[in-house]
């Protein structure tokens, strides 16, 4: 495990867009695809909302192994996705899964305790929110300490997933070394958190302004906006196998 410096977090990005340029199509329907798997697991009742957070960390092992073998010049293909659901630590990921939506109900109610007219009001009502209701410093330091909760939990699943897939690893012991690699490394997050928000937050919103000037108001905004979303995300999804290799080498090597 290295320590990086700071433009590590950059180079994760560039490292992305490489990436995706070698196979843009086979990645870019790959996410379709994902999306629409996350939609079907959803729908039935009971166990639909549950489902699609126990499987994420298999289906990211599918991006993570899209973005591997396209590393290795090998051609992506939808059964891609599923590999996870063929590891011997199918059951260790889906635990994960398990973990990490535990954790982040834990954060929402966290979010929910500076007052009733902030994230609380948005979580509990049953009907659209009227804006002028709600409490912008409530939202505010709401989303602020359910930030705070949600770090310790994001560092410690960062990589655990390909850690108990590619290393083998106990899952207790996969999110200690997981928090171990995110903690050592700060400043390369600090610098990939940075780009993160300026791509995939800062960008499509200028985007979209841009694309209300020349179109207005109309249909074929919403129609230019999906495509352009979808290869934001997956350029992000594909940002996580350089940072993973920077940090404990390649798939299957012992490092």
């Amino acid at each position: 495990m290295k320590v990086l410096s700071a433009s590590a977090g950059w180079h994760w990005f560039s490292e992305a867009i490489k990436l995706f340029r070698q196979q843009p199509s086979q990645l870019i329907s790959l996410f379709f695809l994902y999306i629409l798997a996350m939609v079907v697991l959803s729908i039935p009742p009971y166990i639909g909302p549950v489902l699609p957070l126990l499987l994420t960390p298999v289906f990211n092992m599918g991006f993570m192994e899209a973005a591997h073998q396209t590393a290795k010049g090998q051609k992506v293909t939808p059964h891609t996705l599923i590999t996870g659901f063929y590891s011997p630590a199918l059951r260790r990921m889906t635990t994960l899964g398990a973990m990490y939506g535990i954790s982040l109900m834990f954060a929402l109610w966290i979010a929910t305790l500076p007052g009733e007219n902030g994230w609380e009001m948005v979580l509990t009502a049953q009907d659209k929110v009227d804006p002028a209701l709600l409490d912008k410093q409530e939202l505010l330091t709401g989303t602020l300490w359910g930030m705070v909760a949600m770090l310790p939990v994001l560092m410690l699943t960062w990589y655990a997933a390909p850690l108990v897939m590619w290393k083998n690893l106990p899952l207790i012991k996969a999110m200690y070394f997981s928090f171990y690699a995110t903690s050592r490394n700060w400043r390369a997050f600090l610098v990939y958190g940075g780009c993160l928000a300026m791509f995939a937050g800062l960008l499509p919103v200028m985007l979209i302004e841009v694309l209300m000037l020349i179109f207005g108001k109309s249909a074929v905004i919403a129609f230019l906006i999906l495509p352009l979303l979808a290869l934001i995300t997956c350029i992000r999804y594909l940002t996580y196998y350089p940072s993973y290799t920077d940090l404990f080498g390649q798939p299957g090597a012992e490092n």
